[in-house]
């Protein structure tokens, strides 16, 4: 069956009833005076917008019965049930316990698969269905989903709809005819509801058959059941039941092939890194406050040292081994250039360095737990560890503060150039964004290295507690700049999203105070929806992935000279023969 078949009789029979139900009000008919008697007060007083509507929906009801009791013989398939207007809040035994019928969904259906699911609603009062009678009756015949004005009179709706009865049918036709009706007007009802109209703005826009598609997506199943769809659509925040609108946004946009992969997606073990070395960082600060009261000759603050000091060590050793394990992963990553390989190995030789500082310290610590005073070999290994692991921190740090800093400014030119290019330009900025957060944490680990060789050498030369303070200070700047990093990287988003949907020039654009937050959220969060991205996160992702590919294209499968030079200065070693770097390392580097 084709998708645009439309049904063959409706809309010839409210085309005649447009006809006769104008001819009918202004020739004559039984109800002619009644009508009337009620129209004339009503325009003449500019009666409240009930009384008019109340009017339309009498006279609508009227002629439309009328006719169709008498052509009832010759169109027997028309029901009289499915054009009769229902009263507010009206509920029948087939609003709650039948499943919708895909012959006679109409604007009331959507109301009453809602009833079904919230029982404890009524249907509400100034909704599609109640609109106007002959509207509505059009609109279902006629299969257009366009709105017709709410306070007309009931002959000129009718007469218009009759104009446009061939019209393409609308895509929510195309789905009742396909039996996807229901789920199409469960949806539009949530999202009105749930203020998501935006978004399903995006899905409306779609095709028959990427709807259709999207729908299947959404049912996990290529044969869909209703009851199971909004169950598996179906999701609760806060005990209140809502739609997945972060499922519906991606469904959507697979259907209509757009790229959904999330290349930066932190896994396990970047979960682990952070909240170690975040846990580590502030394990050590509290120590090492604590041990430099306790030089003051508190002896609260030397008790507390005495407790913390065991789980700081711990958390630093985990956090240390996390920091290995990446490091060995980043190595034996493919299309990395040069010197982040060697950053890598430094993070590797460091990291070990620090697990035999940390591990050195418990062991010290339990000692004077156990009432030893005096130094042991244990504060020597510490010693010999903080100095070798602060020299590769050193290292690196410096290095990485001047490769970073000349890459941001490479990036930065290249967007300059960009002229016309906004994916050429829009990566160089995220790349030189990038690269200025790595450059500030290289800074830090500069620092860091700096302070464990001091505190390092403080210990060797048996200067007492001030080493292993020195050391834990150098351990809290460098947990610091790695949250700091992880923090940035996701607040930037909003930035990035922004710019990709120019929402400054729609703000202009509107007469909005690009200043206010709070509009100037409100405006992205609408353009979000209706590119069809739910989240900010969600819309960044693509932003990313979709820029990865087009470097991979550009600059990787092609030769492009600007592309080749973006590839280079985000760190990554251009290889035309295999094909390297592929599209998810390009953008883990555009992102990290």
């Amino acid at each position: 069956m084709s998708i645009h078949k439309q049904p063959e009789h409706k809309a010839s029979v409210v085309s005649q009833a447009g006809k006769q139900g104008l001819h009918h009000s202004r020739t004559g008919g039984h109800h002619d005076q009644e009508m009337s008697a009620v129209a004339a007060p009503a325009l003449g007083m500019h009666a409240a917008k009930a009384n008019v509507l109340s009017m339309q929906r009498a006279v609508g009801n009227q002629a439309i019965q009328h006719m169709l009791r008498t052509s009832a013989h010759t169109h027997p398939h028309v029901s009289l049930r499915s054009v009769v207007q229902r009263q507010p809040n009206e509920r029948t035994a087939d609003d709650t316990d039948a499943v919708l019928p895909e012959d006679e969904v109409g604007e009331a259906n959507l109301y009453a698969a809602a009833a079904r699911e919230e029982a404890d609603e009524g249907l509400p009062e100034d909704g599609p269905a109640e609109v106007n009678l002959a509207a509505a009756a059009a609109r279902e015949a006629r299969g257009s989903g366009d709105e017709l004005p709410e306070d007309g009179p009931a002959e000129r709706n009718l007469a218009a709809a009759a104009e446009r009865e061939d019209a393409p049918p609308s895509n929510r036709t195309v789905l009742h005819e396909l039996g996807f009706g229901a789920y199409y007007d469960w949806l539009k009802y949530k999202a009105n509801k749930q203020e998501k109209t935006d978004l399903f703005s995006f899905f409306d826009k779609l095709s028959p058959a990427e709807q259709v598609e999207a729908i299947k997506l959404m049912a996990g199943s290529d044969a869909p059941d209703f009851s199971k769809f909004t169950d598996n659509m179906s999701t609760r925040s806060k005990l209140v039941k809502r739609v997945n609108w972060d499922k519906f946004s991606e469904d959507c946009r697979k259907a209509k092939s757009m790229r959904t992969e999330n290349y930066n997606e932190d896994g396990y073990m970047d979960q682990a890194y952070y909240a170690g070395v975040g846990a580590s960082a502030g394990a050590a600060a509290a120590k090492g406050t604590a041990n430099a009261i306790g030089q003051a000759g508190d002896s609260g603050a030397t008790s507390f040292v005495s407790h913390v000091a065991p789980g700081a060590a711990a958390l630093g050793a985990v956090a240390s081994g996390l920091q290995v394990a990446n490091g060995v992963r980043g190595v034996m990553e493919e299309g990395v250039g040069s010197y982040d390989t060697m950053h890598q190995v430094a993070e590797i030789d460091a990291g070990l360095a620090d697990m035999t500082r940390s591990t050195a310290q418990s062991v010290e610590t339990g000692r004077a737990l156990a009432g030893k005073t005096a130094a042991s070999a244990a504060t020597t290994v510490a010693g010999v560890a903080g100095v070798v692991g602060g020299a590769y921190y050193l290292a690196d740090g410096v290095a990485g503060t001047a490769i970073h800093h000349g890459r941001k400014q490479a990036l930065e030119g290249i967007a300059e150039r960009a002229g016309s290019d906004g994916q050429l330009e829009t990566a160089a900025r995220l790349g030189a964004d990038t690269q200025t957060l790595n450059r500030n944490k290289s800074a830090a680990t500069a620092v860091k290295g700096a302070g464990m060789i001091v505190g390092g050498a403080l210990l060797l030369a048996g200067s007492g507690p001030i080493g292993w303070i020195l050391l834990g200070a150098a351990g809290v700047v460098g947990g610091a700049a790695a949250v700091y990093k992880f923090w940035k990287k996701r607040s930037r988003k909003e930035g990035v999203v922004e710019r990709y949907l120019d929402v400054e020039n729609h703000m202009q654009q509107q007469g909005l105070d690009d200043k206010n937050k709070e509009q100037r959220k409100q405006v992205r969060e609408s353009l979000m929806q209706q590119n069809g991205f739910n989240s900010v996160a969600q819309c960044y992702n693509h932003i990313v992935t979709d820029l990865a590919h087009a470097i991979y294209e550009k600059g990787v499968r092609g030769d492009d000279a600007e592309y080749m030079s973006l590839i280079e200065n985000i760190g990554l070693e251009r290889n035309a023969e295999q094909q390297q770097p592929k599209p998810e390392m390009i953008a883990k580097k555009l992102h990290t």
